[in-house]
């Protein structure tokens, strides 16, 4: 479901169910300050209705103040997790939606991130925040007391960062709230913060003006000797994650490793051109070591199309980006480039990165964004068995 550009929020319900009120300490995104006068972690309180015994839905309201609440319709899919909406009439905000998840019982303190954990991220580009979107994808390694490594991809307007390292500090605070200082280790760089839902599993949120917002979880333990591409068989269901800008795609599929480098992806799409039927990609994967993927030689061939050609959209996108660059200057040679994009692979000649990236979380299951310099409002996809 798309949700207005440059709005996150990230809470914990202190005591769910139990009674007809409930306080929630929260942090505030700064770009909800058409919401609320004073934007800041702080507490809200609030209330909700008991859910109904014939469909499991209830109301609820947050007070972030006298002036201002927020009203939301929630459903209940298990005790553990309810879905909310919010049915606020706010012409500026638009509509907000989500999931409330149950924190386990846990021990707060550093501890609480002490593994191999994969998170992803999605967000805004904040120089054009209505139509290109920011995605980043990576491994944190944290050591229980205060320390973590990570290796992350980035896409941002079509600015790549491929395979980067850093490190950076967290602190485990009440509630299970973390907080991570020196994001790509740049000490002046906006908190991250995480909310635990268990060890080293959790919500995740960027406190910068692209408003990233995403989901950590643990790493499978690797085999002896590292990941491989034999560490991913079989077919796997796919789909977008939710899209922070209308010109991100919104897709599902089936994705099929065959643990030996071949891939294969047949997915339905709908993007602002209309609906793209039975779109086939294919490609060679290699997984390193760690858990960190690549698709390359890309071929995509769509079988029908709900709208104009999203193809065609990449073909004139891609095109652009090499006549700009100078590197084909012959009509032979666009004639080439015309022939190899027309089965969505990009020439040598254009100097143009594309590629699918992904990190592996287990055996069943992946995060994984396309990777390429025209692409400005890139999707992550979750591929899960």
């Amino acid at each position: 479901m798309f949700r207005p550009a440059k709005t996150e929020v990230v809470f914990r319900v202190s005591n769910g169910w139990r009674s007809p009120g409930f306080a929630m300490p929260f942090p505030c995104r700064r770009n909800w300050s058409h919401w609320l006068p004073n934007p800041t972690k702080g507490c809200t309180t609030g209330s909700y209705t008991a859910p109904s015994i014939n469909n499991g839905r209830a109301t609820m309201k947050l007070n972030f103040s006298s002036a201002v609440a927020l009203d939301l319709i929630a459903y209940v899919l298990s005790p553990n997790e309810i879905l909310v909406m919010t049915s606020n009439v706010f012409a500026s905000a638009g509509l907000l939606s989500g999931t409330l998840v149950s924190q386990s019982s846990m021990t707060i303190d550093n501890s609480l991130l002490n593994a191999r954990s994969v998170y992803y991220q999605l967000g805004v580009s904040p120089s054009a925040a209505a139509a290109q979107s920011f995605a980043e994808i990576g491994l944190l390694v944290a050591d229980g007391s205060g320390g973590i490594t990570a290796t992350y991809d980035r896409t941002l307007g079509g600015a790549l960062k491929k395979d980067q390292t850093f490190t950076a500090t967290y602190a485990v605070q009440s509630g299970g709230r973390v907080s991570i200082s020196g994001w790509y280790g740049d000490v002046t760089n906006p908190s991250r913060i995480l909310y635990l839902l268990d060890k080293n599993k959790g919500f995740f949120l960027e406190l910068s003006a692209g408003v990233g917002f995403g989901f950590l979880e643990p790493q499978s333990a690797a085999p002896a000797g590292g990941f491989s591409n034999a560490f991913l068989s079989g077919t796997f269901s796919a789909s977008t994650a939710t899209p922070t800008v209308s010109t991100s795609p919104n897709g599902c599929g089936l994705v099929t490793l065959d643990g030996t480098g071949k891939f294969t992806q047949i997915a339905n799409f709908s993007t602002v051109s209309g609906a793209i039927v039975d779109q086939s990609t294919t490609g060679t994967y290699t997984i390193a070591a760690d858990g960190r993927g690549t698709v390359a030689s890309l071929a995509v061939v769509s079988a029908g199309f709900g709208g104009p050609v999203f193809g065609v959209f990449v073909l004139v996108i891609v095109l652009l980006s090499c006549r700009k660059m100078g590197r084909s200057s012959s009509r032979p040679g666009f004639a080439v480039c015309c022939f190899a994009l027309l089965i969505a692979t990009t020439p040598t000649s254009c100097n143009v990165t594309n590629q699918l990236v992904f990190y592996v979380i287990s055996p069943t299951k992946t995060v994984m964004f396309h990777q390429a310099t025209v692409d400005r409002a890139p999707a992550i996809t979750i591929i899960e068995q």
